[in-house]
């Protein structure tokens, strides 16, 4: 009997001693500060460049009179969608019509006087072969005929000009596209230095002229050579993106010496008519490497003296610093070039009083803690 109650003593015993172990266990680790970790991963960190940029028509055309005359009446509304070869506008002519026939008469009597001094020619070229006529009267007839020639075809010419100027009374479109504001009415007098009438756009697809900073343009030409693909986008004024892929068509030949830039244009698919000739837009050019960066929240990055650092968790639950080399920033999240591996844990929350060599707990959490 006293065998069995030692041995119900000795199990007493052992369970308070258990308890009492793992209760002072459990007070040590709530005494161990607590930090969020996230465990470090490759991310995408596109390198994004915005410049400012201007649109421009792919093709514009101002239109102008190119004859003096009083301007009819406008043919088309503002805004209009036009055709190559659709008259605007008109102006008088009637001086045009009756200076056309003027020429066309002047050319039929210099053909008549042509044909004539032909004919003499030809009469007297037999009466020089007969001794009937002297050698400079044979040269006189030729010199004739020659005169006559070259004044038919003065009028020849005085008639085709005659036509152009009668041509220009209509005012066309040279090209297909949407015309402009008009910007003088009917009735006004109207010659070659009236100025422009109106203007034709053709915007179905647009350029966009850029200047490129010298240095960014040769980390540009490394990027390509290193295999990376640029993408171009536009950000509205308004902040919306135009985000069909534009094509990079032209890059300027040498810099401009004034702003160290280089001209660039890229051009843009604009069948929707969002983007007008002349506006100010930004130029999205986003340089995407093959090889994706560990990345981290650029928040979590402390600087001194000996630069860039940030804090981990090894797998004994021991703080590190750890100091890293920074690359390129996007969304927050900024690319680690070299000292810190996938897999890490980071500590994104729970910094403050923190020493390296620490004891922590660790709860895993997410960048937006």
């Amino acid at each position: 009997m006293m065998g069995k109650y030692i041995s119900y003593l000795f199990f007493i015993s052992f369970i308070v001693v258990a308890t009492s172990q793992e209760f002072a266990g459990a007070q040590e680790t709530a005494k161990l500060p607590s930090v969020v970790v996230q465990i470090a991963k490759r991310e995408r960190i596109d390198k994004i460049t915005d410049l400012i940029g201007i649109v421009e028509a792919e093709d514009k055309v101002e239109i102008k009179p190119r004859v003096k005359g009083i301007l009819g009446p406008r043919l088309f509304k503002d805004g209009d969608i036009v055709k190559a070869g659709q008259i605007l506008f008109t102006i008088e002519k009637d001086t045009y019509q009756l200076t056309l026939k003027q020429k066309e008469a002047a050319l039929k009597s210099a053909e008549a006087k042509y044909a004539t001094a032909k004919a003499e020619l030809d009469r007297s070229k037999i009466l020089a072969e007969k001794n009937a006529i002297s050698k400079s009267q044979l040269d006189q007839k030729q010199a004739d005929e020659k005169q006559a020639e070259a004044q038919t075809l003065i009028s020849g010419v005085d008639v085709e000009n005659a036509k152009r100027d009668l041509s220009f009374t209509d005012v066309i479109s040279p090209i297909n596209g949407r015309v402009g504001r008009a910007q003088l009415t009917p009735g006004n007098v109207v010659s070659e230095q009236s100025g422009v009438l109106a203007t034709v756009i053709s915007d179905n697809n647009v350029r966009v002229l850029f200047s490129v900073p010298q240095k960014l343009s040769q980390e540009y030409e490394k990027s390509i050579r290193s295999g990376e693909k640029i993408s171009l986008a536009l950000q509205l004024a308004d902040g919306t993106y135009v985000r069909d892929k534009g094509k990079l068509d032209f890059v300027d030949i040498k810099f401009d010496a004034k702003t160290d830039s280089l001209l660039a244009r890229a051009t843009f698919d604009n069948s929707d008519h969002r983007l007008r000739d002349g506006q100010a837009v930004h130029v999205i050019l986003n340089r995407n490497s093959d090889v994706n960066p560990i990345a981290i929240p650029h928040k979590i990055v402390s600087i001194d003296q000996d630069g860039a650092y940030c804090f981990i968790v090894n797998n004994k639950d021991v703080i590190e610093k750890r100091p890293i080399v920074l690359g390129e920033e996007k969304d927050g999240n900024v690319a680690i070039k070299s000292g810190l591996n996938e897999g890490e844990k980071v500590i994104i929350s729970g910094r403050t009083h923190l020493q390296p060599g620490m004891t922590v707990n660790v709860m895993i959490g997410s960048s937006n803690e």
